[in-house]
């Protein structure tokens, strides 16, 4: 299931990543899960992707595959175990599933707060 993370060099030193890099991990997990779904369900990526919502790409399989696939590429780059979906969701104000600025801001929160 994880083909593509061969192809993101993995970081033997720990530095923290920025929020470039970040998209440029959602948006290769968007390709992986892409391969994964009907080609009539695949999503355009961009950075104007809603995620969820009434304008949502990703119906509720799609998300959690999302979630799981970034969760291993993750760990693969950066060594680093997370739960995009754990319990500091339900104390957050804005879904952060939401859409590709949301979703950067609270992954590269969550690196942080392992790496730093």
């Amino acid at each position: 299931m994880m083909q593509n993370i061969s192809n993101l060099p993995r970081q033997e030193n720990l530095h923290m990543p920025d929020k470039q890099q970040i998209i440029g991990l959602i948006t290769a997990a968007l390709e992986e899960l892409n391969q994964l779904m009907q080609p009539e369900k695949r999503v355009v990526i961009s950075p104007d992707i809603e995620f969820s919502g009434s304008h949502g790409a990703l119906d509720s399989m799609a998300l959690v595959n999302l979630v799981v696939i970034l969760e291993d590429l993750v760990y693969s780059k950066y060594n680093v175990e997370i739960s995009l979906a754990g319990e500091q969701l339900s104390t957050q104000k804005s879904n952060p599933f939401q859409n590709m600025q949301s979703l950067s801001e609270h992954l590269l929160k969550l690196i942080q707060n392992k790496i730093g």
